[in-house]
């Protein structure tokens, strides 16, 4: 897409016709992106969406750019987008704007499509053409909020505020003979709408805010080892609560904590996950689980440098899936050097990722049960299937583990959290089986077995 904008003088005005001195063109913003590169990648759906210039001479400029990334529908077609303001010198003010990898969060935006309009010089809007809605920033860059329903999301109620297919339009305007600010919006129907409250007093917060830590971009926080505790005698899944609570503690975020055992010929684990609504996987095929809602994961990995992030043999993620009354454990081996289960997955593109095996873990058994603060799984592996890998005490070997939350209804995941691993979009993607599905060992951590 064009980086530069250049500002070209009104000559006349004839017969209603716009004629402009293209001799005096000169250039206002040299480089939209505020990038230095020669070389700025685009595809067909990026570049300059459209502009609008308030009573100041500020300068609003809406902008993607990228190719394909995670998201929903032809949000996977942007990499990132922002909405920038400059001064009538083409002085950058300010940048804002997130794009959505799953589920749009408060903030994120699918695929801006066209500039919507500028109300009152303080608020500027653009459609979303992945989502339906039509979202505000104000004068001073921060995200006010958007109008309409999400219907990527699929947990709106149909009504007049939720509109359904590709979506090229949007628009806000005031209408001074109506003395209104109105909305338009159309995607398979169009409808118009009154905008209240346009001119209502902005209400400003103070107050100290303390950063507890600064990252650069480049380095992520670092975490300790996970320690896995070498046990003589395997635990009870029903009992033996004190046992299970002198076992070190691995934080998952927020969301819970999880603790590892081993013995001779068992792995245990127990996930306590802090989520009140309810425990439930709507997936009745335990291989696609990690579509289905509520479910947790562990990953194991062989401790070898890697110059690349494919997953070599010993490699292994252990998808935990509730389903009625019941826990599936299922086993994921991109390469397996003897039992043989092979699967691929794939998504409507053709896209795929292959499996050696892919099954449930004969002789492992899992328990959930519901908690004062969400829920808890506990259950165990043997240690075969996870072999070659050595949980012999001073061993390490490549871990980590995640949450998977469903949507409301518990029908679908909508979220994953991991307790390492970040840095890299697929790692929160919800919308695509072959990137779901898949091991990346270089994000993981390290885990310890100790005596």
């Amino acid at each position: 897409g064009g980086r530069k904008i250049y500002k070209i003088p009104l000559q006349s005005i004839k017969n209603g016709q716009l004629i402009f001195s293209a001799d005096k063109a000169e250039i206002f913003i040299a480089d939209i992106t505020g990038e230095k590169r020669q070389k700025f990648y685009s595809t067909w759906r990026c570049g300059i969406l459209g502009m609008r210039e308030d009573i100041k001479g500020h300068l609003y400029v809406l902008y993607t750019y990228g190719g394909k990334s995670p998201g929903i529908g032809h949000s996977s077609d942007i990499k990132q987008f922002f909405m920038a303001k400059f001064d009538k010198h083409g002085r950058r003010l300010w940048t804002a704007g997130h794009k959505a990898t799953s589920f749009a969060r408060p903030g994120e935006v699918y695929n801006p499509w066209i500039m919507a309009g500028l109300l009152n010089n303080r608020l500027v809007a653009f459609s979303d053409e992945a989502g339906g809605m039509i979202h505000f920033y104000d004068s001073n860059g921060f995200y006010r909020g958007k109008i309409f329903s999400d219907y990527a999301r699929g947990d709106a109620q149909p009504g007049p505020y939720l509109f359904h297919g590709e979506n090229f339009s949007g628009r806000v305007q005031y209408f001074p003979k109506l003395d209104k600010y109105m909305a338009y919006q159309g995607m398979t129907d169009s409808r118009v709408f009154e905008l209240r409250n346009v001119d209502a007093a902005t209400k400003l917060v103070t107050g100290t805010l303390t950063l507890k830590h600064r990252y650069d971009k480049k380095v992520l926080p670092r975490r300790e080892v996970a320690p896995i505790t070498k046990i003589a005698a395997p635990l009870d899944l029903n009992h033996d609560q004190e046992k299970w609570q002198a076992l070190p503690a691995i934080k998952i975020a927020e969301k819970g904590v999880l603790r590892l055992a081993v013995t001779d010929r068992q792995l245990f684990f127990e996930f306590e996950i802090n989520d009140k609504s309810p425990l439930r996987n709507a997936e009745a095929d335990p291989t696609m689980a990690f579509k289905g809602g509520d479910a947790v994961d562990l990953y194991f990995g062989n401790i070898s440098p890697r110059s690349n992030d494919k997953p070599i043999f010993g490699d292994v993620r252990i998808l935990i899936s509730p389903f009625h009354e019941q826990v599936r454990i299922l086993g994921m081996k991109p390469i397996s050097n003897s039992t043989k289960k092979p699967l691929i997955f794939k998504n409507p593109g053709n896209y795929q990722r292959n499996f050696d095996y892919v099954g449930l873990i004969r002789d492992a058994r899992a328990l959930a049960v519901k908690t004062a603060d969400g829920y808890r799984i506990r259950g165990y592996i043997p240690l075969d299937f996870l072999a070659p890998l050595s949980f012999k005490p001073g061993s390490k070997i490549r871990f980590d583990a995640d949450i998977l939350e469903s949507d409301l209804a518990g029908q679908r995941t909508i979220n994953r959290i991991f307790w390492h691993a970040a840095g890299d979009s697929r790692l929160t993607m919800t919308q695509d089986i072959p990137t779901e599905c898949y091991l990346y060992p270089t994000y993981w951590g390290i885990a310890e077995i100790r005596k």
